[in-house]
C-alpha cells in the first residue's frame, strides 16, 4: 500500500529521479538537450569526446547547492555518457 502512495506521489507531482531524467537524454543529439535546457555553463573537448555541463543553483531547508549536470558526446553530437553531482535526488518532469 505504501508503495501505490510513493507511485501516486511521483504521478501526480510529475517528478522523477535526476538519473533517470539524465539517461533520458543518452542516444540523443546534444543540440536537443540544448534546445530543451539552453546554452551550456561550461565545454571541454579531448580525446574525440566533448563534455557539455550545466550548473544550477538549488536550495532546501538547511543550505544553497550547486548541481552540475554534465553529456559527454562523441564526434557526430550523440550523447554517449552522462554525470551529475550535488544535484536533487528528485527533478520536476515539465
Amino acid at each position: 500500500m505504501r508503495l501505490f502512495f510513493v507511485f501516486f506521489f511521483f504521478l501526480v507531482t510529475g517528478c522523477t529521479t535526476t538519473s533517470s531524467v539524465m539517461n533520458s537524454w543518452v542516444g540523443r543529439n546534444i543540440n536537443d538537450v540544448v534546445q530543451s535546457w539552453g546554452p551550456p555553463t561550461n565545454q571541454f573537448s579531448g580525446g574525440g569526446t566533448t563534455t557539455y555541463s550545466w550548473t544550477n543553483i538549488w536550495s532546501n531547508q538547511y543550505q544553497i547547492n550547486q548541481c552540475i549536470q554534465s553529456f559527454t558526446v562523441n564526434s557526430s553530437g550523440t550523447i554517449t555518457n552522462f554525470s551529475y553531482n550535488n544535484c536533487p535526488r528528485l527533478q520536476r518532469m515539465f
